[in-house]
């Protein structure tokens, strides 16, 4: 649960049973340890990875773009960048500008992740009025076009591929149906290592069926192995395929399954 207000506020806690239904959650009379732990934390925006909306920051030179800031991790990466601004209006577009720095951990490549929590636009979240309307991920150099774009009230999160020291922006946009009393939202950011990226140079030879581009495997828990891809489809004439192939390890053999997971 995030909250935007300062002010009081009540907490109730409840055991599971109590508020959804029973059959989701562990059997009451099962439970030996009746002890919980409630955690409050303060969101500073004098702090470098807390950012506060500013109007105004949607002018079309972008000079008033919020800067998202950045607190190194000591194991690597950094920590979660928390973003939170108001819809002024029903057209409201915040502007934020990012360039995230090189780090070690950021391998085979670097993906700026951008993820809404609790986007229910109800009470039941965090007491929003409203949901946000499009995320976009764009390239100072061409503001026309997307790098990546997720409508929030269909679900889904940002994993873009970018990289390190470049400036991006990224715009955040209201429903523009109806202007809410409580208009808030929130958003958090980490960047972080991602898939290896398809092979430019085979970009032709692997939208043959005959001449996939072979994935290296990596080990998993499960005692198999796992292959990564970050691809393009470009538009073109014909419209591009990409064929990989996943070299089977040594004692692979029939009772082997393949599972894939994709998104875009």
């Amino acid at each position: 649960m995030i909250l935007e207000d300062i002010g009081d506020y009540y907490l109730r806690v409840t055991e599971c049973a109590v508020v959804i239904d029973p059959a989701s959650c562990a059997p009451s009379d099962a439970i030996v340890n009746l002890d919980y732990r409630v955690g409050i934390f303060e969101l500073d925006p004098a702090t470098a990875d807390v950012v506060a909306d500013q109007e105004p920051n949607d002018d079309a030179t972008m000079l008033n773009a919020d800067l998202l800031g950045y607190v190194s991790n000591p194991n690597g990466g950094f920590y979660l960048t928390t973003v939170f601004g108001d819809f002024s209006a029903v057209t409201d577009v915040d502007v934020y500008s990012f360039t995230v720095p090189t780090d070690p951990s950021f391998t085979p490549q670097p993906v700026a992740n951008f993820l809404v929590p609790y986007a229910t636009g109800t009470d039941d979240g965090n007491g929003s009025t409203t949901m946000i309307g499009q995320i976009a991920l764009v390239d100072p150099a061409d503001l026309t076009t997307a790098v990546a774009l997720i409508e929030p009230t269909k679900g889904g999160d940002i994993g873009a591929p970018i990289q390190t020291g470049m400036e991006y922006y990224l715009f955040v946009q209201h429903p523009g149906i109806t202007a809410g009393t409580r208009d808030f939202y929130f958003i958090s950011h980490v960047p972080t290592g991602g898939n290896p990226l398809e092979d430019p140079a085979l970009e032709l030879t692997n939208s043959v069926v005959a001449t996939p581009e072979p994935l290296t495997g990596v080990p998993n828990g499960g005692g198999g192995e796992s292959y990564f891809v970050d691809a393009l489809l470009p538009d073109g004439t014909p419209a591009d395929e990409d064929y990989f192939a996943l070299p089977m390890p040594a004692g692979a053999d029939s009772t082997w399954t393949v599972n894939v997971a994709c998104g875009a």
